[in-house]
């Protein structure tokens, strides 16, 4: 899974998700094909998939007429990998729900901390006209890792949703001039969570310090949830992939 952007000497973040949204061990493609009890997934047909390559190859095409190189790559390879998770009704209704709450919980978190000043006062900026020196400075990939994207998907986050700000590129594909380019809905946990110690102090001065502290808890607490239930489902896909091969075997 993703984690917080490295802090600088000066500057250490006081709070971010747990660093359980790392990349896990599972191995990819274990829900592919044929969908079993155990093992919920959705099936794509061959029309379905040329469609999705499609339409993943005019945003490229898109993406590298509007900005460098190097960011169109990194959304290719994002909404790839978005797309190869399990999308509503792939997955136990254990983590839909959780991903559903997970997406709640980001909208609720993101309006209670609203307009502030911390941010926009971060200094130095890594470039002229660049606001901000630690958050959504990190790659795409790390912040987007493999369970954020499964609760992503699962909350209705498509390929589509993904789409990034005008200008260079600079950390994080969806970082622009004036912020995140995505809804709230579509941004990583890791993302949304994170506050830096200049943050907290103006929340806690403003008052709202101990309601979005109990947020961000919630947010940890149900984000390791979800890890837990998918990585259960996927160990039992594995058991019945191993038990249908060793049958199959004899």
């Amino acid at each position: 899974m993703g984690v917080p952007p490295k802090p600088s000497r000066n500057r250490r973040p006081s709070r971010s998700l747990t660093q359980a949204t790392r990349h896990s061990s599972t191995r990819p493609g274990l829900v592919q094909g044929k969908a079993r009890p155990a093992c919920p997934g959705t099936t794509h047909g061959p029309s379905c998939c040329m469609l999705a390559r499609v339409l993943l190859a005019a945003r490229y095409l898109l993406d590298r007429l509007s900005g460098p190189r190097s960011r169109a790559d990194e959304l290719l390879a994002l909404r790839r990998r978005l797309r190869a998770e399990a999308g509503p009704g792939g997955a136990t209704p254990a983590e839909e729900l959780l991903a559903f709450r997970l997406r709640e919980l980001r909208e609720q978190l993101a309006a209670r901390v609203g307009r502030v000043e911390a941010c926009a006062q971060c200094m130095p900026p890594p470039s002229p006209g660049w606001p901000g020196r630690q958050c959504c400075s990190a790659k795409t990939e790390g912040l987007f890792g493999e369970h954020e994207l499964a609760a992503l998907r699962l909350a209705g986050t498509s390929p589509g949703h993904l789409r990034p700000p005008p200008g260079g590129h600079r950390g994080c594909a969806f970082r622009g001039p004036s912020g995140c380019s995505l809804a709230v809905a579509h941004r990583p946990s890791v993302c949304v969570g994170y506050a830096c110690r200049e943050l907290l102090a103006e929340l806690r001065h403003r008052g709202d310090g101990p309601a979005i502290a109990r947020l961000q808890d919630e947010l940890q607490l149900v984000f390791k949830r979800f890890v837990a239930a998918r990585a259960a489902r996927l160990e039992m896909c594995l058991f019945e992939e191993l038990k249908a091969g060793l049958l199959g075997s004899k």
